[in-house]
């Protein structure tokens, strides 16, 4: 399954998207700034789904952001 995840440089969403890689799930996550998710000693020593991040604030209107595809 893909999953789309926010906010996953830290705190919740961080967690989120590790419990959803743990399960062999592919993850988009969306965060104003990098993550280090990769980094994460719970992904190297795991079978786990693929990570793929992007940097981009929803917050901002729509006309304002960058796209990120």
């Amino acid at each position: 399954m893909n999953v789309l995840i926010t906010g996953t440089a830290s705190g919740i969403g961080r967690q989120t998207a590790l419990l959803f890689l743990e399960r062999g799930h592919n993850v988009f996550g969306l965060d104003k700034k990098e993550s280090s998710i990769l980094e994460s000693d719970f992904l190297q020593n795991k079978n786990c789904g693929i990570y793929k991040h992007f940097v981009c604030d929803i917050s901002q209107k729509e006309s304002d952001r960058k796209s990120v595809v």
